[in-house]
C-alpha cells in the first residue's frame, strides 16, 4: 500500500507531519509494506494536491481543503485523519485503528479567507 502524508521535513519515518496537506513542503509516499519513503518537495503549496503521476492507495493528514478532498476521493484515493505527530506514529495508529476518514463536514474552507477553519481538527 503507498500512502502519501504531507510533511514538515524529510527525516525519514521520523518526519512530522504538517498541520495543513496544502501547505506542507513536502509530501511523503510511504510504502507500508518496505517502510521505504520517498519525499516530493512541493513547488507551490497550496495549489492542487502536488501527486503528478505519483501511485497513492490513501492519504494520512491532519486536515485539508474541500476541494483538495473532492479532487483526492474523485480519484478514488481515500482520505483519513491522524493526530500523530510522526510517520512511524500513524503507521502505528493505523495498526492500532486510531485514525478516521476525512468527512467533507470537517474540511478547512479557508485559512484567513474568510471560511471558517477546520482548527487542525
Amino acid at each position: 500500500m503507498n500512502i502519501c502524508l504531507p510533511t514538515r521535513d524529510q527525516n525519514g519515518l521520523q518526519s512530522q507531519l504538517h498541520d495543513t496537506f496544502e501547505d506542507a513542503p513536502f509530501l511523503a509516499l510511504l510504502d507500508a509494506e518496505t517502510l521505504e519513503v520517498e519525499f516530493l518537495p512541493r513547488q507551490a503549496p497550496g495549489q492542487g494536491s502536488g501527486l503528478g503521476q505519483h501511485p497513492v492507495d490513501v492519504v494520512f493528514c491532519h486536515g485539508m481543503s474541500q476541494p483538495t478532498l473532492t479532487s483526492l476521493t474523485s480519484l478514488g484515493i481515500p482520505v483519513f485523519v491522524t493526530a500523530a505527530d510522526n510517520l512511524e506514529e500513524t503507521l502505528q495508529a493505523i495498526l492500532e485503528g486510531q485514525v478516521r476518514r476525512l468527512d467533507r463536514a470537517w474540511t478547512c474552507s479557508g485559512h484567513g479567507l474568510g471560511g471558517e477553519c477546520c482548527g487542525n481538527r
